[in-house]
């Protein structure tokens, strides 16, 4: 209710006719921001009261009023589906009726548009397009040629032209002929015509081809395609004349008829340039105009044609018996022909991409050779600038290998810091020394102050700074990591003085936010694609990019923030964690003097957790090392288990008397001796049987490990050798208790000594048993 109350007190605005005009932005204001229109109910009755003042006022005498009926008529269609649908029949036959009138401009400009509008809406709509677009369309088309003679509303006719191209191509096919006579007309390269006009004109002329059937829609538009480069191959061929060219053009394509240039070249020189500059801007728009079919691009005749634009510079020999002076206005216009070309090289790699690949060495050999030969001419550098760094982003690394050297010797010269011109400061004469006349002296010959205070070399222009940090920043991505150690330092040396140098500079004019973001950027960059050669560039980064981040600019804010978080990234990887496996080993702390202390705690929750698996070998297998004890905590060990009273449980054989090698000679003779090693007994009861005294009572398993000491005497050859062998085992002792004498066998054995010699990791493998007992003659050993 409050939007109603709101909308007739806009309604009060629109009552006086004379002050309509003035009044009429503050109510298309209030209506697009407050939506007063925009209503879900079905009920209409509440807006009648508007609609019946806007048809009023479309049959106003007063022309103004008719200019802001047709300007609120758009609006409420914008803002409102159910007020068009209820009134477009209406409405279109009323502003189609004005538009046949004659008007002023104003109010044919925007009878264009909301016409333009109206249509439109009907595509999706097919009873009120049955209705309304079929039977009136053909007149609007028809009524829009009839008004092409009003340059002023070019623009809005070509707009209407496109929609009706666009969305009803039957329907619009009968003027697509006259349309195209149109458009022509308009790129024939009159010094008249705009640019916006011109640009207007190839857009139009770049959609005629979807009023032609489905299947011949991709030949249509490869037709236009080939007569624009035939078109502007015979301008060239009039410009041309004056050079040797060095290839000529074999093929003839067909092209459109234009009107034919004068005979003298100071006139006609400059509408073929314009000529050219307008086709090849018809050529981007068609090549870059969404075709809803598969077409063939001309790629070959459009790299021809570039390759022959390209190819004509400063040094391209005069023909004979040719005036200097058309020779002077072909090379001073050569600029214009190289801009527009650049357009189209950039438009042909968007079309066509990767598919331009065989073309890469002649790419990379056109664009070096046009940068070395237009050091000076500073907006065609950008231009080319522009194109290396779409071509760097659509080609890759292998056109970076290409061009990376040369590029950055001319990169290095545009974005480096001014040098300061060396200025010799004036001495004094003999003149000047005199009393007379010195003062008037001074005041002549002036000193280089003025030049020595401001004798810098001109920094380069922030169009061409900004472009070649383009280049610099995609050549750091796409080829960043395989460059040299010496390009890479003389790269991250220039980004990080260019910025430190515009951190420090006061005058704001020489500090563009633009170019000091893309430095930035660059920076980044190195960042992320870094070599292995030579030290990161990230410490210095993460101090530039956390200054910036107190910057006064909000966009290089933004740039430093997000900047840093790549730095973080990359300092601190965020990959998922390693699983590792838990140690089991004991608290050993050495003290200097006293050796290895073990906790017993953790030695005692060791063993608990050792009985309680219920596979012993694997737990044998995976246990951790013991601590090493010194000699004198071993011995005692020993003694404690082995009481004196009693007879170890092995002994270890004393070494014999030499014997007499004369008839026999003797085997070896192994000694074994056990030194201190770290080892941990473990006795466990595997068996009691007491029933019998004459079996075994009691029967333990030792396992530990020892260092046996391997002795060997060999007695053979009259001369004894000694051999000592280090070897640490893990010995697993089955001690049984002794039986009765009268029981006890006659070759008897109180020990079985199973050793697995090797490395820790063969500590499961078997060894035969080792007999102490060796035998005493030659006889027992056979």
């Amino acid at each position: 209710m409050a939007n109603q109350d709101q909308l007739q007190g806009l309604l009060g605005q629109l009552a006086d006719e004379n002050h309509i005009e003035s009044n009429l932005p503050f109510v298309l204001e209030s209506i697009s921001h407050n939506r007063y229109l925009d209503d879900e109910s079905s009920d209409l009755s509440k807006f009648h009261k508007w609609i019946t003042r806007l048809n009023s006022l479309l049959h106003s005498k007063n022309s103004t009023a008719r200019w802001a009926s047709i300007s609120l008529i758009k609006a409420t269609c914008e803002q409102s589906s159910k007020l068009y649908h209820a009134n477009v029949a209406s409405w279109v036959l009323n502003i189609l009726n004005i538009l046949n009138r004659p008007e002023p401009t104003s109010v044919h400009d925007i009878a264009i548009k909301t016409l333009t509008l109206l249509f439109a809406k009907t595509m999706d709509k097919p009873e009120v397009q049955r209705e309304v677009t079929s039977p009136n369309l053909p007149k609007f088309n028809h009524t829009l040629l009839n008004l092409s003679g009003n340059r002023d509303l070019l623009p809005a006719i070509f707009e209407a032209f496109m929609s009706s191209f666009t969305h009803f191509p039957t329907t619009s096919r009968p003027a697509a002929d006259n349309c195209r006579k149109l458009c022509l007309s308009l790129l024939d390269g009159s010094s008249e015509n705009r640019f916006e006009l011109t640009e207007k004109a190839s857009s139009c002329l770049s959609n005629i081809f979807l009023t032609a059937t489905v299947a011949n829609r991709g030949e249509m538009w490869r037709n236009t395609a080939l007569r624009l480069l035939g078109t502007a191959n015979r301008s060239l061929d009039r410009l041309f004349d004056t050079i040797d060219e060095e290839s000529n053009v074999s093929d003839r394509l067909p092209a459109y008829d234009f009107p034919p240039v004068m005979s003298e070249y100071q006139d006609a020189f400059v509408i073929l340039f314009n000529r050219v500059s307008a086709i090849n801007e018809a050529l981007v728009k068609t090549l870059t105009t969404s075709t809803h079919a598969t077409v063939s691009v001309p790629v070959a005749q459009i790299v021809d044609y570039l390759c022959r634009i390209y190819n004509v510079n400063n040094g391209s020999l005069m023909r004979d018996f040719k005036d200097n002076g058309e020779y002077n206005c072909l090379m001073a216009g050569t600029h214009k022909l190289l801009l527009s070309a650049n357009r189209v090289f950039a438009t042909l790699i968007h079309c066509c991409g990767t598919s331009l690949l065989r073309y890469l060495r002649l790419f990379s050999s056109l664009l070096l050779q046009l940068l070395s030969q237009n050091k000076h001419k500073r907006v065609l550098k950008a231009s080319l600038y522009e194109v290396l760094t779409l071509c760097l982003q659509k080609f890759g690394v292998g056109f970076g290998e290409m061009i990376c050297k040369p590029l950055l010797g001319i990169l290095y010269e545009d974005l480096r810091l001014p040098k300061k011109r060396t200025a010799p400061v004036a001495k004094p004469t003999a003149e000047h020394t005199n009393a007379k006349g010195s003062g008037k002296k001074r005041k002549r010959d002036l000193t280089n102050s003025d030049e020595i205070a401001f004798g810098t070399v001109e920094d380069s222009p922030l169009s061409l700074l900004f472009s070649g940090l383009e280049v610099l920043q995609a050549l750091l991505i796409t080829y960043g990591s395989s460059l040299s150690a010496e390009q890479r330092s003389t790269i991250d040396s220039l980004i990080i003085t260019r910025i430190m140098n515009d951190s420090y500079q006061t005058k704001a004019s020489s500090n563009d936010e633009r170019v000091t973001e893309k430095l930035y950027e660059c920076l980044l960059a190195s960042v992320m694609k870094p070599i292995e050669t030579q030290a990161s560039t990230l410490p210095h980064a993460l101090r530039i990019f956390s200054a910036g981040a107190n910057s006064q600019s909000h966009r290089l804010r933004v740039i430093c923030i997000q900047s840093l978080s790549v730095c973080e990234l990359v300092m601190h990887s965020r990959l998922p964690p390693i699983p590792r496996t838990e140690s089991k080993a004991a608290a050993v702390v050495y003290i200097p003097g006293l050796g290895n202390l073990v906790d017993q705690k953790s030695l005692q929750e060791n063993q608990v957790a050792s009985k309680t698996n219920e596979d012993h070998e694997m737990e044998d297998g995976y246990a951790p090392r013991e601590p090493v004890k010194s000699f004198t905590d071993e011995m005692s060990s020993i003694s404690q288990k082995f009481p004196a009273a009693k007879k170890p449980a092995f002994e270890v054989p004393q070494p014999q008397p030499a014997r007499s090698t004369a008839h026999h000679e003797q085997p070896e003779e192994v000694q074994t001796s056990k030194a201190p090693t770290a080892t941990a007994v473990t006795p466990s009861p595997i068996l009691t049987a007491k029933s019998q005294p004459e079996e075994i009572e009691t029967e333990y398993v030792e396992t530990k490990k020892v260092r046996t000491e391997v002795s060997v005497n060999d007695k053979s050859n009259h001369h004894a050798t000694r051999h000592a062998t280090s070897i640490e085992t893990t010995q697993t002792t089955v001690i049984e208790a002794a039986p009765k004498p009268s029981q006890a066998p006659a070759d008897k054995k109180t020990i079985n000594m199973v050793a697995a010699v090797g490395s820790d990791d063969e500590d499961n493998m078997d060894m035969p048993d080792i007999v102490m007992d060796g035998p005493d003659s030659d006889e027992d050993s056979e």
